[in-house]
């Protein structure tokens, strides 16, 4: 053989070699090693009966605002009382901690070292309500309420939709039944419509409260009506935290209850004391477990308070949707409300 023939081969055969290497480093996730897959797989897992079946330590870090991440033991979202610990219940006050609007939140990274994967997994939570629900206002106190899945976007047909607007009439907070009284179910279009115009007085502030309950998934959801001006307030156990400092001393607070008795709901207004602790953090009295919302009407000024849960927490932000992540999903029961919980973890090397 010539000298350029064995120059040739041998180029041939490192090309070869370079080709195979980066195929190699490329390789796709199914042909990763059936071992890394199953550890992502069995990590996935742990975590996701962690936070659904644990309640954390201390178990009251949701309500209690003294304790912050340095201050647990271990990470849950599970609610917990004296009486009673069921599975699949979160803790409202836990959750919204996650939520980066809330003034008391928990970073991811906090929570990646409380579930001991540290930085070598990343981690995604999402909560999807099990219905959504839409409200369009119409002419004369119209209100037209569209009830659709969120995972196809489909209208929901048959589903009961109960609605009630809390009005503020210059003394107090009322409750306007509006037309009809009674529930409604979704036509094909998964729509129905109520009118809310009988009130006492001309209220200027409304807020409409809704309850969606399809074969057992319920979902209550809040609407403001357009020209609602409020300062917003964020309910965190027995107290109403705010961002911005406020001026108002001691008083009393309207709590918003949504009441199921058999296959019917009712909506009441409970007033409680409010007493200042600081420009920022009031203690209420007594929280009611089924109030949605808290309401206070100062000097002009409207105040509402509630639990906010989020859409997505997560340890790379901005992230939608992350390569080679192992997915798991549990139907949950968070405030009275439905919801879809999505954990979705990943290597942050291969």
């Amino acid at each position: 053989m010539h000298i350029y023939e064995y120059l040739f081969t041998a180029i041939v055969i490192v090309t070869m070699l370079v080709a195979a290497s980066v195929m190699v480093t490329t390789m796709p996730q199914p042909s990763l090693s059936v071992s890394a897959k199953e550890q992502l797989k069995t990590t996935t897992q742990r975590i996701m009966t962690q936070l659904i079946l644990e309640t954390g330590d201390p178990p009251d870090w949701g309500s209690n605002v003294s304790i912050s991440a340095k201050d647990m033991k271990l990470f849950g979202l599970a609610k917990y009382t004296e009486s009673t610990r069921e599975a699949y219940v979160l803790d409202p006050d836990k959750v919204q901690r996650l939520s980066d609007q809330n003034p008391l939140y928990i970073p991811p990274g906090d929570v990646v070292g409380l579930l001991n994967i540290n930085r070598e997994y990343g981690l995604m939570l999402c909560f999807e309500p099990g219905v959504g629900v839409n409200v369009k206002p119409l002419a004369g106190g119209q209100y037209e309420i569209s009830v659709y899945s969120n995972q196809n976007k489909l209208p929901i047909a048959n589903a009961k939709v109960f609605a009630k607007m809390i009005y503020y009439n210059g003394s107090a907070f009322k409750v306007s039944d509006g037309l009809p009284e009674d529930s409604l179910v979704t036509d094909p279009s998964g729509r129905v419509r109520y009118t809310f115009n009988i009130f006492d007085g001309q209220p200027r502030d409304k807020v409409l409260v809704i309850v969606v309950d399809y074969f057992g998934v319920r979902f209550i959801n809040t609407y403001f009506p357009n020209g609602t001006d409020y300062v917003r307030g964020y309910t965190i156990g027995n107290k109403v935290i705010f961002k911005e400092q406020q001026t108002f001393g001691n008083t009393n607070i309207t709590q918003i209850l949504v009441l199921r008795s058999d296959d019917r709901y009712d909506v009441k207004c409970v007033d409680s004391e409010i007493l200042r602790e600081n420009a920022t953090f009031y203690n209420i009295s007594y929280v009611e477990p089924s109030a949605v919302l808290l309401m206070l009407d100062q000097d002009g000024k409207l105040i509402i308070a509630w639990k906010d849960v989020p859409e997505c927490y997560s340890s790379l932000p901005g992230a939608v949707s992350i390569p080679f992540a192992y997915s798991l999903e549990r139907n949950v029961m968070i405030g009275g409300s439905s919801y879809t919980m999505r954990v979705q973890v990943w290597r942050m090397t291969w």
